[in-house]
């Protein structure tokens, strides 16, 4: 193995090992904050696939548009603590009523 010395003494190895650390911390966290939106309920989840019947529960449904809601359900319709996600990637995080 070919070591060269980089910037400030630190070898161009130690950088590599550096970014792939990040790049491992970096999806961790990532996978940390989609868990944390089931985390933040204390609603059971919501049973069936008719989100018609979806009431003081904890749910997700993908809609046709390619929208996305993530959240609490009452009384069938999105109330609560929620993230919808448009297709476009736009969000709107917040409480659903």
């Amino acid at each position: 193995m070919v070591c060269f010395t980089g910037y400030g003494g630190y070898s161009a190895h130690a950088f590599v090992i550096t970014i792939r650390g990040m790049n491992i911390l970096f999806r961790l966290l990532v996978v940390l904050m989609m868990g944390s939106a089931y985390a933040q309920s204390n609603l059971p989840a919501c049973q069936g696939s008719d989100t018609a019947k979806w009431s003081n529960c904890f749910g997700s449904v993908t809609y046709p548009s390619g929208d996305k809601y993530v959240g609490e359900y009452k009384d069938g319709k999105n109330n609560g603590q929620g993230t919808y996600t448009y297709a476009n990637g736009d969000k709107h995080v917040g409480e659903f009523k």
